[in-house]
């Protein structure tokens, strides 16, 4: 157990920091300052998906690696390489940033290094690197499953996108990449509570409410919310409020989507949100990918199916013409388009442990119709593609 002395000494590195950020944060507006904020894909390969306007995960990755100047922050699941592969570069890029003075931080999640030690053992080694566990199981009993980057505290990335070489060729993804002091601040002091925890386990006191009458062009949530800094909204409280507002259309891509919990009980906050959508007129449509066949998650969308105003479909990406991938040739994206007025890119997945016990982060865009307008272009490509299938009721 933490000692008194520890757990005020926390609360004081906690309250200076965050009061520094909110500093940061006061002096920018809801729009990207620089103007930077792109729409980020990968594909999987041999397949007909993708848009030719929309960079890819990789080469963005690269270019924000090689415009550090100070600081790298990365909050990953997992990392695993392969060699041949585009993350072989990527790691390339974060060793030459390290040889040249950027102090680079690694979070990960303990849930998966047994299988996959590498490359966070490796670059954990390196002159002006560190690597942290972020375990939060004994917690809340959640995981680590956000990906992000926080370059220099002005540039960040956010998606679906694990640190890992399938993530890049054999996925479905989508991420966001923003140059903005204001987000990226609040990344920051997201990465700072949880690097804390990584080595102390101290948990930070829940941050207070903090209502506010107008929402952010550009808006960062985030889960759970007991590691949340102040002014960082709850994510699952964010979403449902979204929901609420849609008056016409809801299209939604998600890896998976479950109403049932672990134990077996019902977990109806989207579910109950989504269905009230549809019950005032809101043509709602959700895509999943294959692995959401399996149960809980398939009565989940069975049942959701059968509800008047809502369509779902289930996407299956063929195999690779070189065998079977383990873990890949999917749909992983998360993101949701409201009447083409906001789009929702995250990391979680629709479930309640997601949002309540693990690490996840949502980026919510509003006014911004050329890439919310992006944002339904890729759902339609693939809801009408022959990738899909019609779930059943």
């Amino acid at each position: 157990m933490a000692s008194v002395a520890g757990l005020l000494k926390f609360k004081t590195f906690l309250f200076t920091f965050l009061f520094l950020c909110s500093c940061a944060t006061s002096l920018t507006a809801g729009t990207p300052e620089s103007g930077t904020l792109e729409l980020v894909q990968s594909i999987p390969e041999e397949t007909a998906l993708g848009l030719k306007e929309l960079p890819y995960a990789a080469p963005t990755w690269i270019t924000m690696i090689k415009n550090a100047k100070q600081s790298i922050d990365l909050g990953q699941f997992y990392m695993v390489s392969k060699k041949g592969e585009l993350l072989e570069d990527v790691i390339a890029e974060l060793e030459k940033a390290a040889a040249r003075g950027v102090k680079i931080r690694i979070l990960v999640s303990p849930a998966m290094l047994k299988d996959y030690p590498d490359p966070f053992g490796r670059l954990s080694k390196l002159p002006n690197i560190e690597g942290r566990i972020y375990d939060l199981s004994k917690t809340t009993g959640g995981i680590l499953h956000a990906k992000y980057w926080v370059i220099d505290g002005r540039e960040i990335f956010v998606g679906s996108q694990n640190f890992d070489w399938r993530a890049l060729t054999q996925i479905h993804e989508t991420g966001l990449h923003i140059e903005d002091v204001r987000l990226a601040s609040q990344l920051k002091a997201i990465f700072e509570i949880d690097w804390k925890f990584a080595k102390d386990a101290i948990v930070p006191n829940p941050p207070p409410e903090r209502p506010s009458p107008t929402r952010p062009d550009v808006e960062l949530v985030a889960s759970p919310q007991a590691f949340n800094p102040p002014g960082t909204r709850e994510a699952i409280k964010a979403l449902v409020e979204l929901i609420g507002q849609a008056k016409q259309n809801i299209s939604i891509q998600l890896l998976q989507y479950s109403n049932i919990t672990h134990d077996g009980k019902t977990w109806d906050i989207i579910d109950g949100a989504l269905r009230s959508a549809a019950a005032k007129g809101v043509k709602v449509r959700l895509l999943v990918s294959d692995w959401n066949k399996r149960e809980p998650g398939f009565t989940s969308i069975k049942r959701l199916n059968a509800a008047p105003g809502v369509e779902i479909k289930i996407a299956t990406i063929p195999a690779h013409s070189s065998g079977p991938i383990p873990y890949a040739r999917v749909i992983h994206s998360k993101y949701m388009v409201i009447d083409s007025d906001v789009l929702w890119v995250g990391t979680s997945n629709w479930e309640q442990g997601y949002f309540s016990a693990s690490r996840n982060i949502e980026i919510i865009v509003r006014s911004n119709p050329l890439l919310i307008g992006q944002g339904q272009k890729i759902f339609e490509q693939i809801w009408t593609s022959s990738y899909v299938e019609d779930a059943p009721r």
